[in-house]
């Protein structure tokens, strides 16, 4: 095991507290029109097999330790989003740019036997911009969120990295009723890389706010498999938000998986603040 090229790594804290620097300047900006700014990190740790196997047929399960950092800087109507992952990823060597958000060939039966490896390093930078729709408080309309996402394939080491420059773009739709929301969003990633398919990836879910700083909620998602051989991934994740003080928020959660494509279980936490 290796960690090459630590410099992402401090990128990657530099994005976190270059966040905060942003956050002293949105204190002149005025009231009537004010500038969110928040950070975060958190952690994740996910385990499964993705149907990969080595040269003698026995499945290969791979465990993935993630602690992003990242940054939320919201001037309504838009926002925009940046975040990038310390990872550990100990397991098949066909499937370490999948676990990191990206769309690998390997899982359910790739071109070759897959090898043991362990693997230290940084994500890739993902971005995005949303615009939201507000309606009026009383209108039977939903919240509409239009989104443009962008990966850049930044990792280090490569291995981890997810080829070529990924472009997702995005609807989302959510409703409050009373104590009760509901969400539903389609996405179509563009891959840049002649080697992948365009993949569509779809969520729903629910939350209920249980008291001023608690919701439990669980969702759905859907990604579609980008290659002939990589399978769709299918999974459910429960999850609550934990509202700690008028600025910080705790979000615990959970993974199970139902496909290949997804892992087994998993489960993990994010910590955020908000100037």
């Amino acid at each position: 095991m290796a960690i090459e090229n630590p410099g992402p790594t401090f990128a990657a804290i530099l994005l976190f507290f270059f966040a905060g620097a942003l956050a002293a300047a949105a204190e002149t900006v005025p009231d009537d029109h004010p500038v969110y700014v928040s950070i975060g990190t958190g952690i994740d740790f996910s385990r499964g097999d993705y149907g990969e196997r080595d040269a003698n047929g026995n499945q290969i399960e791979t465990d993935v330790v993630s602690v992003p950092f990242f940054t939320k800087i919201e001037w309504e109507p838009v926002t925009f989003r940046a975040s990038i992952p310390v990872l550990y990823v100990d397991g098949s060597n066909q499937i370490a740019a999948l676990l990191n958000g990206g769309d690998s060939g390997g899982g359910g039966g790739g071109d070759g036997a897959a090898n043991r490896q362990t693997t230290v390093g940084v994500g890739d930078v993902t971005t995005s911009l949303t615009y939201s729709y507000y309606p009026d408080r009383d209108s039977v309309l939903p919240i509409v969120d239009l989104s443009v996402g962008i990966k850049i394939p930044s990792a280090r080491p490569k291995s981890l990295r997810s080829p070529g420059v990924d472009i997702t773009l995005g609807v989302e739709i959510a409703k409050t009723f009373d104590r009760l929301s509901v969400f539903a969003g389609v996405r179509r990633r563009f891959k840049t890389d002649d080697d992948f398919d365009d993949i569509w990836l779809t969520s729903v879910g629910s939350a209920v706010k249980l008291a001023k700083w608690i919701s439990l909620g669980v969702a759905w998602d859907f990604r579609e498999g980008s290659t002939g051989f990589s399978p769709d991934s299918h999974e459910i994740s429960p999850y609550a938000s934990l509202r700690l003080s008028e600025h910080t928020r705790l979000t615990p959660y959970g993974v199970i998986g139902l496909t290949d494509g997804a892992p087994d279980w998993g489960v993990g936490t994010t910590i955020s603040y908000e100037f």
